[in-house]
This record gives structure tokens, C-alpha cells and sequence, in this order.
């Protein structure tokens, strides 16, 4: 049996499906660290981690951090 799709935007299931990384990331934007901070913290280059926002802000419909933020809030990624 196929699953059944929902009408609408399927942003609120691609952002439940976040990486560890990327929820890691999006814990650190949160926060208000600089891709900089972040890289240095996780041990990646600045380059990944442009990366993993450009794929945030495309998963959740965003083109800015602090959209970004707004909407993980809305759909209950951050507390």
C-alpha cells in the first residue's frame, strides 16, 4: 500500500527528517553564532557548513537565519 499524500507544503516532514548535523547547526544558529563559531565548534570547514544552511533554508522555505529560526520554532524543531 503506497502512503498517502498530504495537499500543502511538505516542509514540516523534510524538517522532522533533519541530520544530527543539521539539527546540530540549527541548534548553534539559534544561538546566534557566526558560521565561523559553528565550524570551529563541530570541527567542519565554513564551507560545509554554508552547505548545511543553504539546504536548511531550502528545507524549510527561508532565506535568511532568522527565518530560518522563526520557522523551526513554528514547526517545534527548537524549544
Amino acid at each position: 500500500m503506497r502512503p498517502r499524500r498530504v495537499r500543502g507544503t511538505m516542509r514540516g516532514v523534510i524538517a522532522h527528517a533533519l541530520s544530527r548535523r543539521k539539527r546540530e547547526v540549527l541548534v548553534l544558529v539559534a544561538d546566534g553564532y557566526a558560521t565561523k563559531e559553528i565550524a570551529s565548534r563541530l570541527g567542519v570547514t565554513t564551507w560545509a557548513i554554508e552547505k548545511h544552511l543553504r539546504q536548511l533554508f531550502r528545507s524549510y522555505g527561508v532565506a535568511n537565519r532568522a527565518a530560518l529560526v522563526s520557522a523551526a520554532f513554528r514547526e517545534g524543531q527548537l524549544t
